[in-house]
């Protein structure tokens, strides 16, 4: 991904306010200065782990997201959904990945954990191939599997 990608402040998809860049380590997360919602890029890596290094974060009332709410990267729509399926709602962008963490959500998802499975030492496996893709996670996860690495 070009160094392009990240040049400049972005607009809030939650509140269309300038979002500010915050290092954490080596990632870079979009915090917005107004309704303190948080922008991951995909290639940050994972949304929860991403969030919890970001923490803390203002005590400010949250303000409600607006409905046509829009990446800030490639200005596609952002699409509502539960992060690993059953957590809380988050915003995703279909056409780069990246991830709005609005701040009404912040809490639920740092205090989410995903359910452990019930044999930990199986190793997890895709759907059988030819089976269809039901979501970013599983098209991740999907990838991660064929090139061996552990997700």
């Amino acid at each position: 991904m070009s160094e392009a990608y990240r040049e400049g402040n972005v607009r809030c998809p939650g509140c269309a306010a300038e979002m500010n860049e915050r290092r954490i380590d080596t990632l870079a997360v979009d915090v917005c200065t107004e309704c303190r919602g948080l922008w991951i890029d995909w290639f940050d890596g994972d949304t929860l782990t991403v969030a919890q290094m970001s923490a803390p974060l203002s005590m400010r009332a949250p303000t409600p997201m607006r409905a046509d709410a829009r990446c800030p990267r490639c200005t596609r729509p952002l699409e509502a959904r539960n992060h690993e399926a059953i957590g809380p709602v988050v915003h995703r962008c279909i056409e780069c990945a990246g991830t709005f963490v609005p701040r009404e959500v912040f809490d639920a998802l740092v205090a989410f954990e995903p359910p452990r499975s019930e044999h930990p030492h199986e190793e997890k496996r895709p759907p059988e191939p030819g089976a269809p893709i039901r979501s970013l996670e599983e098209l991740i996860a999907r990838v991660a599997y064929a090139f061996g690495l552990k997700r």
